[in-house]
């Protein structure tokens, strides 16, 4: 159910419907009622519509596949997903725009049931950290993420890193 205060956004002009404030909050809020599947469509479906239904989309991430895949392909070399080309031609300003919604970050480096789901090899991860610390006016994997969890049981998990992931986090 939409709250009130979603529902007050919308006015009555004297004799006209009810037209709708863009407001990119309100419409945060409606599309995080939706699925996943629902919010991608609604992405999709109009230009207003697509940052704030991207936002929603990235706020929580629960893999590095697809912030990392933004950067280069990523392949399954049977240690884990690695970068095929290295990061040298990578589309920083797209990146950005995608790893700057993230607000919260929650992964594991287990395997994961689901078909198609791989770990992040660690080796990766430090390529991706170095490539993203060295952008002027950056210098983290995400820079307004403001909550992480991590579960590694690796013994080289990217523990000593995790200020590098997300400035913002609290400690």
């Amino acid at each position: 159910m939409i709250s009130s205060h979603v529902l007050n956004r919308f006015v009555t002009d004297e004799g006209r419907a009810p037209t709708f404030r863009e407001s990119t909050d309100v419409l945060q809020e409606i599309f995080g009622l939706l699925d996943r599947r629902s919010c991608l469509s609604v992405a999709s479906s109009c230009k207003k519509f697509k940052g704030p239904a991207l936002d929603q989309l990235w706020s929580e991430i629960t893999s590095l596949a697809a912030p990392l895949g933004l950067m280069d392909e990523l392949i399954n070399t049977g240690n884990g997903l690695m970068f095929r080309n290295g990061l040298g031609r990578v589309d920083w300003p797209n990146y950005w725009s995608y790893a700057n919604r993230v607000r919260a970050v929650r992964i594991t480096d287990e395997p994961c049931s689901q078909a198609g789901k791989f770990p992040i090899n660690p080796q990766t991860l430090l390529h991706a950290l170095a490539a993203t610390t060295s952008q002027i006016g950056h210098g983290a994997l995400f820079p307004k993420a403001t909550l992480l969890a991590f579960d590694f049981h690796q013994p080289s998990g990217p523990a000593v890193l995790l200020p590098l992931i997300g400035p913002a986090l609290p400690p």
